[in-house]
């Protein structure tokens, strides 16, 4: 074994390799650059023994700025004390000279380029992995400002904590996550969710759909279907900001939109483009004889005037088709996007981030919940928890914010749930008594004046997902009324096989099931 003034010699004679990356650092390592060869030496080579180490530190410094180059330099010194690993060294500086993480670092001053450095110099350390790390990269790049730091936190956290067990698979899922909702898993999914299921979750969202759209009026009194040609949407948006030389044109433009955004919106937009846009009218007319509405569209949103925007995003295109987006407009559509149902808006502990056992990720892995997701103007404020089984929709609870406990929206929900089971062929509809939240308990509460019946259905409700209607301890089941009844059923005791679930209902004789 070399004794240590051997390795001493075996590294000077290094130095020579040394320089010949230190010419390529455009001054940055010199005698009296920010850091010395013998910088080099003291902080790297020495703890690796390797004088490849410092020939590949000396390769990153040189493709930063002075300050970047520095905290570079430091976090590499950092990395070779503690890890005393050459090969880690060479292979996060060779992943940080990259031109896609450089790229990215560039774009950031100050503080956040501080931190970015240090978040990526370290998912390279812990993945070892050049695909990982511009993934990481890419992402980050994607944000501006404070969230780009966010995201390049929580990415490093999930790289630490799994440095053990696979941090390059975890920051590649988390990546695939990011692609598909955005930095918002961060707020809906805890850490440790994220590095335990994040094979669960992305086959969850790799699987997700989202369908049934339908579109309601908040205007109408009786919450009727939206009775407008979304494909003409686009058009009449344009013509109810910049007007028409045609006044049936107009008005019929003006009362379509009006019926989605509001009046006081349409005549915001309007007052708007006349008072500071009015030169725009010509061009705008000129795509439209062109038919290119996009394109005029696109000039619109470009004046970034947020009244005007407002009416031109009242259409926009999600997943492949066109919504209808709007403050008078309750979207309902089926969805099994666990990311579509976030416990800080609906107050329901089975939605993320809380995901309460049995929650919102059983219910996406089995097909028999149907989960409706109820919006307004692009913003989620209620869901429905349903589940369908042997012919019998079962409502097990309506949740959401306190702006969905409002009787027009209940109706239009009720409505909605009611020709939701029969498009399933459902024989039964059982709105559930059994709720827990203000929500549900609120909902059960406005259709009682419908005059449905109390009733009792016989189902077995056999899935791992939670349901209201099999919690309550006085729950009757199969003529068995105890408060001992829910744990006989876990126990398969007696014979027992299911519950009779306690439910305002309506019957469907005629509906046949396929």
């Amino acid at each position: 074994m070399k004794g240590y003034p051997d390795r001493i010699m075996e590294t000077n004679k290094s130095l020579d390799e040394l320089l010949e990356n230190v010419k390529r650092s455009k001054g940055k390592i010199s005698d009296k650059g920010l850091i010395s060869p013998s910088d080099l030496f003291d902080k790297i080579t020495i703890y690796t023994k390797d004088p490849k180490a410092a020939i590949a530190v000396a390769a990153v410094v040189g493709r930063y700025n002075e300050k970047t180059a520095t905290a570079i330099f430091n976090l590499f010194s950092h990395f070779a004390f503690y890890d005393r690993n050459p090969e880690v060294i060479i292979k996060a500086a060779n992943i940080m000279s990259l031109d896609e993480i450089v790229n990215v670092v560039v774009g950031y001053k100050g503080d956040y380029s501080d931190c970015i450095v240090d978040s990526l110099s370290n998912i390279a350390r812990y993945t070892r992995n050049r695909e990982a790390t511009i993934a990481a990269a890419e992402k980050i790049g994607q944000n501006k400002g404070i969230k780009s730091v966010y995201v390049a936190i929580m990415l490093l956290e999930i790289a630490y904590r799994t440095r053990h067990i696979g941090s390059k698979k975890a920051i590649m899922t988390t990546c695939h996550l990011l692609d598909k909702a955005g930095s918002r898993i961060f707020d809906m999914l805890d850490k440790d969710t994220i590095i335990k299921q994040y094979k669960e979750l992305t086959e969850l969202l790799d699987n997700s759909y989202e369908k049934n759209r339908k579109e309601y009026s908040l205007n109408l009194e009786k919450g009727e279907k939206l009775k407008i040609d979304v494909g003409k949407l686009p058009y009449y948006s344009l013509i109810s900001v910049i007007g028409s030389r045609d006044p049936s044109n107009e008005k019929n433009a003006v009362s379509t939109v009006m019926e989605i955004a509001g009046e006081k919106a349409v005549n915001r937009a309007r007052n708007e483009f006349n008072s500071h846009y009015k030169n725009l009218r010509n061009t705008i007319i000129s795509y439209i004889n062109d038919n290119d509405i996009n394109g005029a569209l696109k000039l619109l949103k470009d004046t970034k005037n947020e009244a005007i925007n407002d009416i031109v995003n009242a259409s926009e295109y999600r997943n492949g088709s066109r919504i209808v987006k709007g403050k008078n407009v309750l979207e309902a559509v089926e969805s099994n996007n666990p990311l579509d149902y976030n416990s800080s808006v609906q107050i329901a502990c089975v939605y993320l981030p809380a995901n309460h056992k049995g929650g919102i990720v059983d219910y996406c892995k089995d097909e028999r919940f149907k989960l409706i997701r109820y919006d307004v103007n692009g913003n989620t404020i209620g869901s429905a928890i349903c589940y369908l089984e042997d012919g019998n929709f079962l409502v097990d609870s309506v949740e959401g914010h306190r702006t969905f406990r409002k009787k027009r929206i209940f109706d239009i929900v009720y409505k909605d749930l009611v020709n939701r089971a029969k498009e399933y062929h459902a024989k039964r509809i059982i709105f559930s008594v059994d709720g827990y939240n203000e929500t549900p308990r609120k909902f059960i509460e406005n259709i009682k004046e419908y005059g449905l019946k109390l009733d009792k259905t016989k189902m077995a409700l056999d899935t791992e997902g939670y349901l209201e209607a099999k919690q309550n301890p006085y729950l009757t089941i199969y003529g068995v009324t105890s408060i001992d009844a829910a744990r006989q059923l876990e126990s398969n005791k007696g014979g027992v096989q299911g519950y009779m679930t306690k439910g305002y209902c309506i019957d469907f004789p005629h509906n046949k099931r396929k």
